[in-house]
């Protein structure tokens, strides 16, 4: 048996080895190479490049493969060999396969070069194989980079290398053109676009290529500069004039002439020239103010004289504040009670004419003007007389008059009801709007959404004019419930607003509308499953200080959503048990209204409150909610309590749903403040054993629209 066994090895090597020599001897390469990159490429002198092959066994054998001979410049690297290679360059079977890398490096080129490089069996130089086409590397030039360093820019700045590849920055740093460049070219960098109030310079911008070496163009750009300047009148033998700028400039002059600021100011800043008044001299400046542009500026002009005259007046009808200036350099703020200075004017009464005297003088044959600078919103003041001139050696009396400007203001209760009913001759509602401007209000009515198409608005004709205290009443009735809605800051209504409002209105009141449906407040309107419209309303009453239920009774009301089934299983449940006195059992035995047993339900923790609270309503679902829809920006219901003292804390109110973690808890919503309604989980028993003001429940039901 053990010798047929070793015939049997020695018939399969004897075939594999002539199956070797037959391929060897027909010319069939053992291994082959397929390129997976171009094999005929171009390497600068100073870069390098890659060129691939895969290296395919055809034979059945185990090969592992040297490199015949080195080649300068080609350094080959195998990858993606079989794990059983350990590292090496091995075809351990048929079609297995390694990546074979070779990488060109151009430095260690002499010259161009075209090669087949061969491959050979390990501890055999006859079995060798190569590429069937020869690597064909043609060795060019050094190529290198140009750029350089940016310092100064203020704005945006565009290069171009050689009037064809653009750069653009606007910004200090280091900058690089993408092109390289072979050594032994040319270069040419130049400033196609620079900030207009900046000129830029290049260092060495062109020139030849002549080292490997990178090739260095800074950039350096300065902001433009110009003087400033002017003349100087000043009577002789008086001085110095101290004439000042605002970048901390000072010239000290002390005759008249020509002057020009040491210092130039950059093109875009500004500046403002002033002047010292010396003992015995008044000095005004001219064209002193402004912002430097292109070019020099000389035309700043100070005239000074010896003393002047004084520039006083009176303000008749002033009732608030109004600030006056003289040649726009002094400025006076006077109130009903005179001049205001650091010291409260609290003994002076009130005056509608108030009398004015600036500190500065006006010398002789010297222009002023006085001017308002400002005064309060509700009054226009204007200078009426002797406003501008030239002194003429006489006091100037300056005469400014203010009148009060007419408004119109309204005002109207912040909440109102509209009752829904088939017929709108049974009830409506009376809405009185109040002008407390102090001007006409002209076509004054209260502009409804336009999707509210039940809605039907009565205008008196004395709405079309209501004096200053008038009022007039508009009538409001519906056949359709909608949600409540609050009015917006908008002055001028879109389709979708509640504003009240009219052709010169200046400042509209705060309005908000709900619907009723016998005297219940609705909050929500929907279309049932048999396509009938139902609106949902709530109770106008509380149950105050009433327990959830049973502490130790668990009902399984865990859903956020639907109150109605909520309840009826908290009846079912609870007075099986003999509980009678629940929020749940009490909304669901409620006949107020005339409903029957069963019509009131306990809503549902998210039918209390909308998203962003504890109960996580927003990752349910989309639902009307009697905080958004009621208490928000809105507060009607009475749901919004104060603390009873000496308690501190502020009303609650029972929802159906019991806590999904600890079934002796249920959710409660507190509308502490129109807009913020917290959301706690909280003993069902609480109000026995924690200290809270109250413990209410308000209940709603499901009503048919009239």
């Amino acid at each position: 048996m053990k010798k047929r066994l070793f015939i049997w090895k020695m018939l399969i090597g004897f075939l594999t080895y002539t199956s070797i020599s037959i391929s060897q001897a027909a010319g069939i390469p053992v291994w082959v190479f397929n390129p997976l990159t171009s094999t005929t490429i171009s390497v600068p002198a100073n870069n390098k490049a890659v060129i691939q092959y895969q290296v395919i066994n055809q034979s059945t054998r185990f090969h592992t493969l040297v490199m015949e001979s080195t080649i300068p410049g080609i350094t080959p690297v195998v990858t993606d060999c079989d794990p059983r290679c350990n590292g090496s360059f091995c075809l351990p079977t048929r079609n297995s396969s390694c990546t074979l890398t070779l990488n060109i490096d151009g430095s260690q080129l002499a010259s161009n070069l075209a090669i087949i490089p061969r491959f050979c069996e390990m501890g055999n130089p006859q079995m060798c194989y190569g590429p069937s086409q020869p690597l064909n590397i043609t060795l060019t030039p050094a190529e290198v980079s140009l750029g350089g360093t940016i310092t100064g820019l203020a704005g945006n700045l565009t290069l171009l290398l050689n009037g064809k590849e653009s750069f653009i920055s606007n910004t200090d740093g280091s900058y690089s053109f993408t092109s390289k460049l072979p050594v032994g070219s040319t270069y040419q960098v130049s400033i196609a676009s620079q900030p207009d109030h900046q000129f830029c310079t290049l260092k060495t911008p062109s020139g030849v290529v002549n080292t490997p070496a990178d090739i260095v163009v800074d950039v350096d750009c300065n902001t433009n500069a110009f003087s400033l300047g002017g003349f100087l009148t000043l009577p002789v033998n008086t001085g110095p004039v101290l004439v000042r700028n605002s970048d901390g400039q000072v010239l000290t002059l002390s005759e008249a002439g020509n002057f020009v600021f040491p210092g130039k100011i950059a093109e875009g800043a500004p500046y403002q020239v002033q002047i010292s008044n010396p003992p015995g001299l008044a000095c005004n400046v001219y064209d002193g103010k402004g912002t430097m542009g292109h070019g020099d500026f000389p035309n700043v002009s100070v005239i000074c004289a010896h003393d002047g005259y004084p520039v006083s007046g009176t303000v008749t009808n002033l009732t608030g504040t109004l600030t006056l200036t003289l040649n726009d350099s002094e400025s006076i703020t006077l109130n009903n009670n005179g001049p205001i200075t650091a010291v409260a004017k609290t003994n002076k009464a009130a005056q509608s004419n108030v009398g004015f005297v600036f500190s500065s003088l006006v010398p002789d044959n010297n222009p002023y003007t006085v001017a308002v600078q400002s005064s309060s919103p509700d009054e226009v003041c204007s200078c009426t007389s002797n406003c501008s001139g030239v002194s003429t050696g006489f006091p100037v009396s300056v005469g400014v008059s203010c009148q009060p400007i007419a408004t119109t203001i309204l005002s109207v209760t912040p909440t109102a009801t509209i009752p829904v009913t088939s017929d709108r001759s049974l009830t409506s509602q009376n809405i009185t709007i109040t002008n407390i401007g102090t001007a006409d209000a002209l076509d004054v009515f209260i502009h409804f959404p336009s999707a509210w198409t039940g809605v039907q608005e009565t205008v008196p004709f004395d709405c079309n004019r209501i004096p200053p205290g008038g009022t007039c009443t508009v009538t409001f009735s519906s056949t359709i419930p909608y949600v409540a809605r609050s009015s917006t800051d908008a002055s001028v209504a879109t389709d979708s607003d509640l504003i009240v409002t009219g052709d010169n209105i200046v400042q509209n009141p705060k309005i908000a509308l709900a619907f009723t449906i016998q005297d219940y407040l609705v909050w929500q309107v929907a279309i049932n499953d048999l396509g009938v419209m139902q609106a949902q309303v709530i109770d106008k009453d509380d149950f105050t200080n009433i327990p959830w239920g049973a502490l130790n009774i668990v009902t399984g009301t865990t859903n956020k959503l639907d109150g109605f089934a909520n309840t009826k299983t908290i009846f079912l449940v609870e007075t099986a048990s003999g509980v009678t006195n629940s929020a749940g059992v009490s909304c669901y035995t409620s006949r107020n209204g005339g409903a029957s047993v069963g019509e009131w339900y306990l809503p549902a923790i998210c039918q209390l409150g909308g998203a962003r609270q504890n109960a996580k309503c927003e990752n349910l679902m989309k639902i009307a909610n009697i905080n958004s829809n009621l208490v928000q920006d809105k507060n009607f219901g009475n749901l919004v309590h104060p603390p009873i003292p000496p308690s501190t804390t502020t009303t609650y109110y029972w929802s159906s749903t019991e806590s999904s973690t600890n079934p002796m808890n249920a959710w409660l919503e507190t509308f502490t403040e129109p807009g913020r309604s917290p959301q706690i989980e909280i003993p069902k028993n609480a109000q026995d054993v924690i200290n809270v003001s109250r413990i209410n429940a308000r209940c709603a039901r499901t009503m048919n629209i009239p």
